[in-house]
C-alpha cells in the first residue's frame, strides 16, 4: 500500500501532518545499531536499550497522525518485540484501538512466531469481538508456545472461552466414545 493512503483498512485518505514522519525508523535505526554493537547475557537483552523515551515519543507522534503504513506497522512490530518485558510500546499502542487492531492483526499473521507472542497482551487488552477472534486462530497456530499464550489470553478476556472445546479436544474425545450405529 503505497504511503499517503490508510493502512487500516477504512479506505480513508491518512496523509502525514507531522513535520518529520520518519522519525520512528530514525529511533528504530538507532536500536537497530546499538543492538549490532551490544552483547548483552540476559535474554532480553533489549530492555536494556538506553533511549526507549526516545523511541516511545517517535511512536506518540506516529500514532498522533492516526493511521499507519505497513513499513511503520512492521516497525512497531518489530519494537514490541524487544519490549516483551515492560510492554511501553504497547500501553502507548493500545491507547489508539483502531491502529493497535490493525498492527496486532498484521503481528498475528506474521511469519516470526515472536512477532506472534508479542502481539497477545496488545489482543488481550483490545478484548474485542476482532480481537477474541484473531486469539482463536491463534489457538491453532503450528508453535505450541503460541497456542498456550493465546489460549492463556483468550481466558482473561473471554469468560465463555473453554480450552479443550476450542482446540476441538472435547470433540475428539466424545467421538470416540460415543456408539457409531
Amino acid at each position: 500500500m503505497p504511503r499517503g493512503t490508510a493502512a487500516s483498512g477504512h479506505g480513508g485518505d491518512c496523509r502525514r501532518g507531522s513535520p518529520e514522519p520518519k522519525q520512528l525508523e530514525r529511533e528504530a535505526e538507532r536500536f537497530r545499531t546499538w543492538t549490532g554493537r551490544t552483547r548483552q547475557p540476559r535474554a532480553n537483552w533489549g530492555a536494556c536499550y538506553p533511549h526507549w523515551d526516545r523511541i516511545c515519543a517517535a511512536l506518540e507522534r506516529t500514532l498522533a497522525d492516526g493511521c499507519l503504513s505497513p513499513p511503520e506497522a512492521d516497525t512497531v512490530l518489530e519494537l514490541m518485540v524487544h519490549d516483551r518485558q515492560r510492554e511501553r510500546i504497547i500501553e502507548r499502542v493500545g491507547a489508539h484501538p483502531m491502529l493497535a487492531f490493525q498492527i496486532a492483526t498484521r503481528g498475528a499473521g506474521h511469519v516470526r512466531a515472536e512477532v506472534r507472542w508479542s502481539v497477545m497482551p496488545l489482543l488481550g487488552r483490545l478484548g474485542s469481538l476482532g480481537a477474541v477472534e484473531i486469539l482463536h486462530q491463534l489457538c491453532h497456530d503450528p508453535e505450541p508456545a503460541i497456542r498456550r499464550r493465546a489460549r492463556s489470553t483468550l481466558a482473561t478476556i473471554d469468560p465463555g472461552f473453554d480450552a479443550a472445546d476450542d482446540l476441538g479436544l472435547r470433540t475428539d474425545l466424545l467421538e470416540g466414545e460415543l456408539p457409531t450405529d
